[in-house]
C-alpha cells in the first residue's frame, strides 16, 4: 500500500507522468525489493522473457551485430542480460549495421515486466558500448522461427500511434482475432479505458466481442460471418453425403474447420448459429436446422420385421442372438437396424445385448410401481418372480432402471426414487 508520495521533492497526493517520485510503501520489506521492480495496481502483474521491439541501431556503431549475440538490456530501472534475436534475418541477413531500423526480439535471461511503448537501451555484454535502443511493441512475444508477412503486419499494426488505431488495424483491416484481456495488459489500459475504445462507433459497427473461459476476445464481424458460412457449408455437404445420420459432435466439426477457424471462436460461433436458428443441437450433435435424418426404406422394412420378432416375446426380454435366430437377417443388418431404433428410442437396449419395446418397458415399470406400494424395497428375486423373468434378464432390467434414475440400489435391495423417470424417457421416444 502507498502511504505517502513525494513528487519533485515535495509532499503530494498524486504522482504524474514525468515526475520523479519517492513512495512510502507498507506491507513489504526492503529486502524484497530489487532495482527495476515495478509497482502495480494489478494483483497479478504478468511477466515476460521475450519482447518484440522496434530496434534502432546507433549510427556511431563501428561493428555489426550478429543474430543471437549477447547483450545487456536497460529497461525502466532494470539491467538484465539478454540475447538479440533478428526476426527478419531471412530477408536482411544475420548481421545488423549502424543506423539500421528493424523488428527484433529480445530474449531475456530471466523475467521482466513491461508494456507496449516502453523505451529501452541495449549495450554490449561488457556494458561499455551502447548498441542502440527503441521501444517495446509486443511485451508478450512468442518464439517466431518463421517470421512471415502476417507477423510483420501484426507488428506494424501495434506500432500505430493510438491504441484505437492499433485495434482497428488488427481487427478490421487485418481480420485478426485479438485477445482483449492480454491486449489490455500489454497496452497498460484500465478496464474503463478499454470499454471506451470498444464503444467507438467504428468498433461497434465492424467488430464483435465474446468470452471464452475468463478471457475476452474481439473479431471483425466480417470474419465472424465468414466463419459461420464455412461451418454451414461444411454441414450441408456433410448432410448430403450422410442423409441417414442426425449430425456431428462439436469435436468432429472442429476437426474439419480448425485449419480455417480458430478453436477459441468455435463454441461461441456454434451457439450463435443455434440462437439465430441456423443450427439444431440434439443429443450432443449439431445439424442444419430443419434437416432430419432419412432412414433408408430397406432399414424401415427390416425394423418392422425386428419389431414384430421382439413383440412375439410378450413380457420377456430377447437377446440379439434370440432375434437373429428368428429372422433371416445378416448380423450387420440386424445390428444397424437396432442401433437406429435405439437411437430413435423405438427400442431400448437393456444390458449389453437385450432389447425391449417401449410398451414392454412401461409394463415392467408399472408392475414394479404397484408392487412397491405394498413393499417399498425389493430384491432381484422378488422382481424376478413378479415379472416371471430369468435371473440375468431381471438383473439387466433393474440395472437399466438404476441407470435412468427410476430405481436406486441399496445393498441387496432397491427402491423407486423417481416414478416420472420412465414417463420422461418414453416421452422422448414419441
Amino acid at each position: 500500500r502507498v502511504r505517502a508520495i513525494h513528487a519533485q521533492n515535495r509532499k503530494s497526493s498524486i504522482g504524474q507522468i514525468g515526475e520523479r517520485c519517492a513512495l512510502q510503501i507498507s506491507g513489504i520489506e526492503k529486502k524484497d525489493i530489487s532495482r527495476g521492480d515495478w509497482l502495480s495496481a494489478c494483483p497479478q502483474t504478468p511477466s515476460t522473457n521475450r519482447i518484440n521491439v522496434r530496434l534502432e541501431i546507433s549510427r556511431h556503431l563501428s561493428f555489426t551485430l550478429k543474430h543471437l549475440c549477447p547483450i545487456k538490456l536497460f529497461i525502466g530501472a532494470k539491467l538484465i542480460s539478454a540475447k538479440l534475436y533478428l526476426l527478419e534475418r531471412k530477408k536482411d541477413g544475420n548481421f545488423l549495421k549502424a543506423a539500421t531500423s528493424v523488428f527484433a526480439q529480445i530474449i531475456i535471461d530471466g523475467q521482466i515486466s513491461c508494456c507496449s511503448g516502453d523505451r529501452f537501451i541495449i549495450r554490449d555484454d561488457s556494458e561499455l558500448v551502447t548498441l542502440g535502443g527503441g521501444s517495446v511493441i509486443d511485451p508478450f512475444a512468442e518464439y517466431s522461427p518463421k517470421f512471415d508477412d502476417d507477423d510483420r503486419n501484426y507488428l506494424l499494426a501495434l506500432e500505430m500511434p493510438t491504441i484505437l488505431q492499433k485495434l482497428e488495424r488488427l481487427v478490421v483491416d487485418q481480420k485478426c482475432l485479438v485477445n482483449l484481456s492480454e491486449f489490455e495488459v500489454a497496452q497498460n489500459l484500465r478496464e474503463e479505458d478499454l470499454d471506451d475504445l470498444l464503444g467507438v462507433k467504428s468498433m461497434q459497427d465492424k467488430a464483435t466481442t465474446f468470452q471464452n473461459g475468463n478471457q475476452t476476445y474481439i473479431l471483425s464481424k466480417e470474419r465472424w460471418k465468414l466463419s459461420q458460412q464455412i461451418v454451414l457449408v461444411f454441414l450441408r455437404k456433410w448432410h448430403e453425403n450422410n442423409p441417414s445420420s442426425s449430425g456431428l459432435e462439436m469435436d468432429q466439426i472442429l476437426a474439419e474447420a480448425s485449419p480455417i477457424i480458430d478453436e477459441v471462436i468455435f463454441p461461441n460461433l456454434i451457439q450463435d448459429l443455434i440462437d439465430t436458428g441456423s443450427l439444431s443441437h440434439r443429443d450432443g450433435k449439431f445439424s442444419i436446422k430443419g434437416i432430419e435424418p432419412v432412414v433408408p426404406a430397406v432399414d424401415l422394412v427390416n425394423w418392422e420385421m425386428i419389431k414384430e420378432a421382439i413383440a412375439r416375446y410378450h413380457q420377456q426380454i430377447p437377446t440379439l442372438a434370440n432375434i437373429k435366430d428368428e429372422l433371416s437377417l445378416d448380423s450387420s443388418v440386424l445390428q444397424r437396424a437396432l442401433k437406429i431404433a435405439v437411437k430413435d428410442r423405438q427400442a431400448f437396449m437393456i444390458g449389453e445385448s437385450r432389447f425391449l419395446l417401449p410398451d414392454t418397458l412401461s409394463f415392467f415399470a408399472e408392475k414394479i410401481k404397484t408392487f412397491s406400494r405394498e413393499k417399498s424395497s425389493f430384491s432381484v428375486v422378488e422382481v424376478k418372480n413378479l415379472l416371471s423373468l430369468g435371473r440375468n434378464s431381471c438383473i439387466d432390467l433393474l440395472e437399466y432402471f438404476d441407470l435412468i434414475g427410476f430405481t436406486k440400489r441399496f445393498g441387496a435391495e432397491r427402491i423407486i426414487i423417481d416414478e416420472q423417470a420412465i414417463k420422461n424417457i418414453l416421452k422422448k421416444s414419441n
